[in-house]
């Protein structure tokens, strides 16, 4: 009988055996296999999500090159003359300007801004004009990635001028500067932060919105920047500083505190 009982017991482990080799994964077996599939189909998709934020980034800043470089040729090419007036629209100053706290640039329409407005893809504000769109310039098609984009233009005296009265008045390339970090020591009030500005006493006095001496709806010739001044030779360059912001990250659409940056400078001489 204990013969009989161990081949029993024999077959019956033998059973139970090939039982659970065929019923499959335990719970916990299936359980961790999700977990591991799960991971990673987040990590797929994750890299996924960068590679599309990245070319995001790369599209709308290969636009804004484009877009740079493309208010640079119109600037070089417009008769001297014409600098800064509505024969020109995209050549009319627009000062990059903060608030009072040097926390976010001024609201679109702000009575504070030096100039006009700056221009834009999307023109919401009461003051706009055909010339502050970007759209209605021609200078672009739209850009993807960048749709709050502002853009800058400001004229600054390049080289040092003494009016009839003995004052002197300097010119931001007089000086000739060893490295950038120099040249921004030198002229911007906060190297640090751009958006600052350049020092004052670079620009030309009249360079201000509703100054008779320089009106952009006065289209007449010899009324450009250089012409209308007494704060500069009238031979001597005009230096115009290009600055392109977008990427806002403040949520509050009352402010605007851009986290992309181009500025460029170039040169006219009448």
């Amino acid at each position: 009988m204990d013969k009989e009982f161990a081949v029993n017991h024999q077959a019956s482990v033998s059973v139970t055996g090939t039982s659970r080799l065929r019923g499959g994964f335990s719970i916990i077996e299936v359980s961790l296999a999700l977990v591991v599939l799960v991971g990673g189909l987040m990590l797929t998709v994750g890299q996924f999500a960068n590679v599309s934020s990245l070319q995001k980034q790369t599209e709308s800043s290969t636009g804004i090159d484009r877009l740079a470089q493309s208010l640079i040729d119109r600037i070089n090419s417009v008769t001297f003359s014409h600098l800064g007036t509505e024969r020109a629209p995209w050549t009319i100053a627009r000062y990059e300007r903060l608030d009072d706290t040097n926390t976010w640039h001024l609201p679109l329409g702000s009575t504070s801004a030096i100039g006009r407005n700056p221009m834009t893809l999307n023109v919401a504000d009461a003051t706009a004009k055909p010339y502050d769109d970007l759209l209605e310039l021609g200078l672009t098609r739209g850009l993807r990635g960048a749709d709050d984009l502002r853009v800058y233009l400001e004229y600054w005296r390049a080289v040092d001028f003494t009016d009839a009265a003995g004052v002197l008045h300097p010119g931001l390339m007089q000086t000739p500067s060893l490295s950038t970090d120099d040249f921004r020591t030198r002229v911007y009030v906060d190297p640090t932060n751009r958006a600052l500005g350049i020092k004052s006493e670079y620009r030309f006095a009249n360079l201000v919105s509703g100054d008779a001496l320089w009106d952009p709806k006065d289209i007449s010739e010899g009324n450009s920047p250089a012409l209308k001044t007494s704060l500069i030779d009238p031979t001597h360059p005009v230096l115009i500083r290009i600055i392109l912001v977008w990427d806002d990250e403040d949520p509050d659409p009352t402010r605007y505190r851009p986290r992309q940056r181009r500025e460029l400078f170039t040169a006219r001489t009448p």
